[in-house]
């Protein structure tokens, strides 16, 4: 077995460089544990698991509204960059035409 450059060499890695599925597994799972925190919610009354539910509900809205304004505007990006502007596209067709309207009439 070869190792790569900046790769690990303890067997979590596949012929090709790629980590197994066994070691993203583990990784996501680590990471998961470090962005999730506890609820805390162990012998709450009512009141305060009614709060906490609130609170929950608003992240929940507060993240749904980041997302759709992120989606939203990658789209708008990615639609300028696979779409050509309309102004560039006539500027171009206007050259075009000119072009050959300048050939065609001083060849007569």
């Amino acid at each position: 077995m070869h190792c790569v450059v900046g790769g690990c060499c303890d067997g979590q890695t596949d012929e090709k460089g790629k980590k197994s599925k066994e070691r993203l597994e583990e990784e996501k799972r680590a990471i998961l544990k470090q962005r999730i925190r506890p609820l805390d919610i162990d012998g709450a009354d009512a009141a305060r698991l009614a709060d906490k539910a609130k609170e929950l509900h608003s992240l929940v809205t507060r993240l749904e509204g980041e997302k759709y304004d992120l989606e939203k505007s990658y789209k708008t990006r990615q639609m300028e960059v696979s779409q050509p502007k309309i102004a560039d596209y006539f500027s171009s067709s206007f050259r075009v035409m000119r072009y050959y309207l300048i050939q065609t009439h001083t060849l007569e």
